[in-house]
């Protein structure tokens, strides 16, 4: 939550020096000196105003906005928040809430002031409870299969992951599996630089126990360290954090005899890691018997380094792919390496069939298929799941499809238009604005209307490409990173026009300005 609350105030006072430093002397009655006596009412700074879980009055509303105008405030951005703090009598969003809101409106206009809301409870983003699960942000799942032709194959193929009891299918791909992968590895002896921490879990690949190494500094980097019984070759090392891994920054390190290490990758975890990470080692295979993952430093507020596992894969996959297929919503740089992989290693289009039309409405397959062992790709989307907040439970719901102007609608109208009424004719003037605050609800990466929007814009068809988000590489990095990049480009359009314009555009629609805090997210 931003802290400058009162950037108006401090362009006016940088405004003012030049008129009495720099500038020649002014007439008494020049209309520029005679406002900065006397700001008018549209240079007045404005305040955030919080009502906490609840704890609103009639009486403290009024209090307040005569403290506004006292003071000189020209108004206040209504936001509703929860931060821990006992609940209050007034339920967010019910009648009596919206009867103490058109109270706010009424005072500010008595006393000459104006108010704006952000467009949902909390401050980030766009979500409450009348959200449904076809409106929220989505993002793509895939199961998988691997089968060995020729036969006739007919079966079920395994759901994706699914939340909210919403899934729909995009694509069922079939394509050769590439070279590495089903490769289980040797097993490795498994050690870590404090003595006293079983690391074996950590290679079991069940990813249920945490193990936890002390924080890293400069002087002691913390380690673990795998020895195969012989040279192992690997392109990939999956590293799924646990509780606690927090802004921890490393490298990948390799030995032929266990003393002498050089490195050949570095890492670093976001902040308050979800998900597992992918670190490519390089497109050229990496041979070793030993190698290590060292941790040289970890966040301000880590009690240690948290890890649940630790695969290392002769399996070829793009590092942060679910970052750079927007998933995640964080920023990423593409991959740059003068290395070309075999193209065994990866997917190829020109051999990848699309077995779409053939799945049934229960989600079984019949295919006759060709000799040799094939991978079966199931790809479709389903909510993320994000919830809007720091809101109080009433208020708390599924953030808003970003990508389609109808989910944003129905969220309007879920709070927003009852505001509209609420303020009746002082809508637009009095009550003057709606706000988009901070942007801390993740990535989204598809939509039910992505396919489309994505083939109008970048000029191709995505489903061929489907595998790149799973981090498979589809017929050679450059092109599959062009395609996410194209992703990235697309998401960041679809923002820009189908979510922050859509809004502005609900804004003005009834008399409201529109106000947006630039922030970090999938965006420019």
């Amino acid at each position: 939550m931003p802290t400058e609350v009162l950037p108006r105030l401090i362009r006016f006072a940088f405004l003012a020096l030049p008129l009495s430093l720099f500038g020649p002397a002014v007439r008494a009655d020049d209309a520029l000196a005679a406002g900065f006596q006397s700001p008018p009412d549209s240079a007045k700074p404005q305040t955030w105003w919080h009502w906490m879980n609840g704890n609103v009055t009639a009486e403290g509303i009024t209090a307040d906005l005569e403290a506004m105008h006292q003071i000189g405030l020209g108004g206040a951005e209504i936001f509703n928040a929860d931060c821990g703090i006992p609940a209050g009598p007034v339920k967010f969003n019910s009648p009596e809430w919206h009867a103490l809101f058109t109270h706010a409106v009424r005072e500010a206009d008595r006393l000459g002031l104006q108010l704006e809301a952000h467009n949902c409870a909390g401050w980030s983003s766009s979500g409450g409870p009348w959200n449904v699960a076809s409106n929220g942000m989505m993002h793509v799942v895939t199961s998988e299969i691997r089968v060995t032709g020729p036969t006739n194959f007919s079966g079920l193929l395994p759901e994706p992951p699914a939340k909210l009891d919403y899934y729909r299918d995009l694509a069922v791909l079939a394509f050769r599996t590439p070279d590495g992968e089903g490769v289980k590895p040797l097993r490795p002896q498994v050690t870590t630089s404090a003595t006293n921490v079983e690391a074996a879990p950590l290679a079991n690949g069940r990813k249920a126990t945490p193990v936890t190494l002390p924080v890293p500094d400069r002087k002691h980097p913390q380690f673990v360290q795998f020895e195969f019984p012989e040279p192992f070759t690997t392109r990939s090392l999956q590293l799924t954090p646990g509780p606690g891994a927090s802004n921890a920054k490393g490298t990948v390190e390799i030995s032929d005899d266990g003393v002498n290490f050089h490195t050949c990758a570095q890492f670093s975890l976001p902040h308050r890691p979800s998900r597992p990470l992918i670190i490519s080692l390089n497109n050229a295979p990496v041979t070793a018997r030993f190698y290590r993952v060292v941790f040289h430093s970890a966040g301000s507020d880590a009690k240690g380094i948290s890890l649940r596992g630790l695969e290392f894969s002769p399996r070829l996959r793009l590092a942060d792919f679910d970052t750079k297929d927007g998933d995640t919503g964080g920023f990423v740089d593409a991959m740059s390496s003068d290395d070309q992989p075999a193209a065994e290693l990866g997917v190829s289009r020109q051999e990848t069939v699309d077995l779409t039309a053939k799945l049934d409405v229960a989600g079984k397959l019949n295919w006759n298929m060709p000799a040799g062992d094939w991978t079966i790709l199931r790809a479709g989307f389903t909510p993320s799941g994000r919830e809007n907040h720091p809101a109080p439970v009433e208020g708390t719901g599924l953030e808003c499809d970003k990508f389609n102007p109808a989910a944003l609608d129905a969220h309007w109208a879920g709070f927003m238009q009852k505001l509209v009424a609420d303020a009746g004719p002082l809508a637009g003037k009095t009550f003057m604005g709606s706000v988009i605050d901070s942007y801390e609800v993740g990535g989204q990466n598809w939509s039910g209307n992505f396919r489309g929007e994505f083939k109008h814009r970048r000029g191709y068809d995505p489903t061929p490409f489907l595998p790149a988000f799973t981090g498979r590489v589809v017929d050679s990095p450059e092109i599959t990173e062009r395609f996410l990049w194209d992703v990235r480009r697309t998401i960041a359009d679809l923002f820009a026009e189908n979510y922050y314009g859509h809004f502005a555009e609900l804004c003005h629609r009834d008399g409201l300005l529109a106000s947006i805090e630039p922030y970090t997210g999938p965006f420019e």
